[in-house]
């Protein structure tokens, strides 16, 4: 029970909380290829289409819980959770993709980790939102 509470005391922590969405981040879309990887084969398009929504739903969901949180340093937020969590899906990936699956560094990055870039685009994207929403003046 201690463990929980302090778990959740880190993840009020900016960097906590984004390396805990990382993981999640990670974990979520691995867990839907995993059980869609007969499709890869069958149905390579319809694959690849349900990776892409699982993928930009994952980031939408953890990027609006993340800056729920903020009140300032939206697009800097933005940037610092994009590209961690981008780095952290890749290093989390190469012991997997390219030990027991088998797939060259090439094959991979141009077919997995190219995906990840939505990451970025949506986190950096809310925060120019929410940074022009936060300077408007009234009128």
């Amino acid at each position: 029970m201690k463990f929980l509470r302090t778990l959740k005391a880190l993840m009020l922590l900016t960097p906590f909380r984004i390396v805990g969405y990382g993981f999640l981040l990670w974990l979520a879309p691995f867990a839907v290829s995993c059980a869609a990887f007969p499709l890869r084969q069958a149905m390579p398009p319809l694959f690849e289409s349900i990776m892409a929504v699982t993928v930009t739903l994952c980031v939408t969901v953890l990027a609006v819980r993340h800056f729920r949180r903020l009140n300032e340093r939206f697009v800097m937020e933005g940037v610092n959770a994009g590209i961690t969590w981008v780095v952290m899906s890749i290093a989390l990936d190469i012991p997997i993709f390219l030990g027991p699956i088998g797939m060259s560094a090439g094959q991979y990055f141009a077919d997995v980790a190219l995906t990840y870039l939505i990451y970025p685009v949506v986190t950096i994207g809310m925060g120019l939102c929410l940074k022009s929403r936060t300077s408007q003046r009234p009128v």
